[in-house]
């Protein structure tokens, strides 16, 4: 053989494969506006791969279908992140999911960590939560997917402060007074480090997950902010705090992690890290700001008696609950402008979005303390029910039990049945508004009257009824159901 030796030299170069995570939807998420905006990170050291998105009924496979305006989208575009809208396309429960493909090594996929939900406008949706109690006890309502509970919790009372839940629900961190945290559920954060001891007169009050869910901040009332995990320190901590005395009351993170919003007591709002300050928060001179969310163009502050000052440029969904008192607690914000606020007494108030209900956990009741503050916080489970009036005639059964609870008479009156008659009765009028003789007295009271006497003597909601026994009978359109159902007086 005749061997022939180049001079020059051969450089084999590996090209290394694309990788794209999406980030959002973390929770699984419902579209009242059909518009939902993608997140993500992708790397490919070559910079020439391109990102597909796709819709799916489930979270495998990859056969799901092209969304149109999400194609061909550069890795080297910095933004990662877009805004859809799923209008036109058909309505039900999808998954996410990304290829990214750089025409050398085979594509790699990459599906959301939760699903969308596509409306056709005549749903009723419920959001999953967890209670917590001052004593320890948590409570699920709703359809949650893990069952929580602490152990050995001691013979303290009023010790428990905060929990957070991982966005899969998987995992809760409790947070008490004294600074102990308990995980629950998957292991996600390391706890080997605790929190200091806080001084005398000084507890801790609220804790939050860091974005990627291995890292811990909590907050004490007199303002310090502990890192724990791989939480980034976001402001130094000494023991009289920012406040140096009890005025701190909530915070929340910043998008990335790098920054918090520290609410005090008279509703100002404090920022750290690389959280840029609103430049006007509600002043209220006194103790009575309670929670503070943040939203895409500012936030939300929430004060005892249940009223709901915007932040920044973030519309004004609604005044609030207007309780009367100081008993509200905590608030979670929705997609389409609902959010849910929580009492002392374990009571949740839905507003801002219609078709928003409080989560439920019937047949059985809900919990609920009445005349007692024990309920310290609650924590979305990450779940979602969905259910479609249109096919489901319970539902319209459940929306009556919430209107009626919640003394929403312009929900209420359209769920009652045109043809109702009991013998006493004898329209929805007179089942609204009682029974009068020709003389204008009032003969039997109607469900008005009822609230009126049913008013808890500490404040608290209104009793109500749980409906059973539905039954139901459907105009010929179908576009109209009449229902009659019994109705048991439950004591709150």
């Amino acid at each position: 053989p005749v061997v022939v030796r180049a001079d020059g030299q051969i450089i084999i170069d590996f090209n290394d494969p694309p990788r794209i995570q999406i980030l959002e939807p973390r929770r699984e998420a419902v579209l009242f506006d059909d518009l939902f905006t993608l997140k993500w990170t992708d790397s490919d050291p070559d910079s020439s791969a391109l990102i597909d998105f796709f819709l799916d009924e489930d979270d495998r496979g990859a056969d799901g279908s092209p969304i149109d305006t999400a194609q061909d989208i550069s890795e080297d575009d910095e933004t990662d992140e877009l805004e859809v809208d799923f209008s036109g396309y058909p309505r039900g429960r999808y998954w996410i999911y990304a290829v990214i493909d750089d025409g050398y090594n085979r594509p790699y996929v990459n599906y959301a960590p939760a699903p969308i939900n596509l409306l056709s406008g005549t749903e009723v949706v419920e959001y999953a939560v967890y209670l917590l109690s001052s004593f320890g006890d948590i409570y699920s309502v709703g359809d949650v997917n893990f069952d929580f509970e602490l152990e050995n919790k001691g013979t303290e009372i009023d010790n428990y402060r905060n929990i957070e839940v991982t966005a899969d629900g998987a995992t809760m961190v409790v947070l008490q007074a004294d600074g102990t945290i308990t995980q629950l559920g998957t292991q996600r954060v390391d706890l080997s480090e605790e929190l200091p001891t806080p001084m005398p007169g000084n507890e801790y009050i609220d804790i939050e997950f860091t974005p990627d869910e291995r890292g811990l901040v909590a907050l004490d009332c007199f303002g310090n902010l502990v890192s724990i995990g791989s939480a980034p320190s976001l402001a130094p901590s000494s023991g009289m705090g920012i406040f140096g005395m009890d005025l701190a009351r909530d915070f929340e993170l910043t998008e990335d992690g790098k920054g918090a919003f520290v609410l005090d007591a008279m509703g100002g709002v404090h920022a750290f890290g690389n959280a840029i300050q609103f430049n006007e928060t509600p002043f209220f001179g006194y103790d009575i700001a309670r929670d503070i969310e943040l939203a895409k163009d500012g936030g939300y502050i929430l004060d005892g008696i249940g009223m709901i000052s915007p932040l920044g440029r973030a519309p004004d969904l609604s005044t609030g609950a207007d309780f009367g008192y100081d008993i509200a607690r905590d608030m979670l914000l929705f997609e389409g402008g609902g959010f849910y606020i929580l009492d002392g007494q374990g009571g949740i108030t839905a507003l801002g979005n219609d078709a928003i209900v409080p989560p439920s956990n019937e047949p059985a009741p809900n919990p609920y303390f009445s005349g007692m503050d024990i309920i310290e916080d609650f924590a979305p489970a990450g779940t979602v029910e969905i259910t479609d009036q249109a096919l489901l005639a319970m539902s319209a059964v459940r929306k009556f039990e919430v209107a009626f609870r919640n003394e929403d008479l312009a929900s209420l009156l359209p769920t009652l049945s045109l043809a109702y008659n009991d013998g006493l009765y004898l329209s929805r009028t007179q089942l609204i508004n009682g029974v009068y003789d020709t003389f204008g007295i009032q003969t039997n009271p109607g469900i008005l009257d009822e609230w009126a006497n049913t008013v808890d003597l500490f404040g608290g909601p209104l009793a109500g009824f749980m409906l059973s026994n539905p039954q139901v009978t459907f105009s010929e359109d179908g576009n109209t159901a009449m229902i009659v159902a019994d109705a048991d007086r439950m004591g709150y």
